[in-house]
């Protein structure tokens, strides 16, 4: 999920966001 914002995200946390 892309509930959480931060000042750095990995390429996972995107792929999750989709």
């Amino acid at each position: 999920m892309c509930s959480r914002v931060q000042d750095t995200i990995t390429i996972e946390e995107i792929w999750k966001c989709f």
